[in-house]
């Protein structure tokens, strides 16, 4: 999710502040490679734009996967979610078997949750199903470092919420722990939830890399990041999805250029973009930019 806060325009009126909240979903193949946007919720809140609820946009986004689910026959399509998607109303959705499947990390059954399910009780009596070695990127509070984990699955069952009469959800979870972290550093804990049958060490590994999937989700963001989006969009209140609506599929090309160049090195414009695409961005880039650069050079 990303968020930018905008005003009106400058010249006219001052306006009502508000925020422009981005939830969107994106492509990944099992390797990493970005392969687009599958769909983006913008949604603007302040005061006459009331928040919407969390579970609607998730619910949103994975409307958006199953309308992509038809168009790629033979494809498996797993939806990706942090633990802001552990919602039973969620797995519900995908409890259809035509339906694309689901992977999402569990905040409940994780310290400190104050009632964990019946089973973190199965999953830590379980002798450990294999080991691995996962590395950390950096983070805001810890620099990159190599964890050296224990992995565990089983067959378990979601409960309805307090109060529903929905039946449990039929589940398998896989269990990431650090049982000797380095000292002054807190152990990785990842407990995942996914109705795709995970019945071997080795698919329990290949949950775990489907998830380590996400991290170029977050990459993605930062490259939106750098489009300045919110920036562009403050001058101009009326429609500012339409400019992040550019920006998003620009943000993808140049996450994906930059990941397939670290592979192939430099690719040549002509093999990633069509004629018009390319030839309308050297133009600009000839008339525009070259001519600031050195204007801001020579001052």
């Amino acid at each position: 999710t990303t968020a930018a806060h905008c005003s009106g325009d400058p010249g006219k009126e001052p306006a009502t502040p508000f925020s422009l909240t981005l939830h969107s979903s994106h492509g990944f193949s099992p390797e990493g490679v970005p392969l687009g946007v599958v769909s983006a919720t913008v949604r603007l809140t302040g005061s006459n734009h009331p928040p919407q609820q969390e579970h609607c946009q998730w619910q949103d986004t994975w409307a958006g996967l199953q309308e992509l689910a038809p168009r790629l026959p033979g494809t498996v399509l797993v939806g990706i979610g942090d633990r802001k998607a552990d919602l039973f109303d969620l797995f519900a959705l995908a409890r259809a078997p035509d339906s694309p499947r689901l992977l999402v990390r569990a905040r409940r059954g994780v310290p400190p949750d104050a009632a964990p399910p019946p089973w973190t009780a199965t999953l830590a009596n379980r002798a450990a199903a294999a080991r691995l070695e996962l590395q950390l990127p950096p983070t805001s509070s810890h620099p990159a470092r190599s964890a050296d984990l224990e992995l565990r699955f089983a067959a378990v069952r979601l409960p309805a919420p307090e109060g529903s009469t929905a039946p449990a959800i039929a589940l398998w979870a896989v269990h990431l722990v650090e049982p000797e972290p380095p000292a002054g550093t807190e152990a990785l804990q990842w407990l995942l939830l996914t109705n795709v049958p995970t019945a071997s060490a080795s698919e329990a590994l290949e949950r775990v890399r489907w998830y380590c999937a996400r991290r170029g989700i977050q990459a993605f963001h930062r490259v939106l990041a750098s489009c300045r989006s919110q920036d562009r969009a403050a001058g101009n209140g009326n429609r500012p999805e339409n400019r992040l609506a550019i920006d998003l599929v620009m943000a993808w090309r140049m996450h994906q250029l930059a990941l397939t160049s670290d592979v192939d090195g430099p690719p040549a414009c002509t093999k990633r973009f069509l004629t018009p695409d390319w030839t309308a961005s050297a133009d600009w880039h000839r008339h525009v930019t070259a001519p600031a650069l050195q204007l801001q050079q020579t001052s």
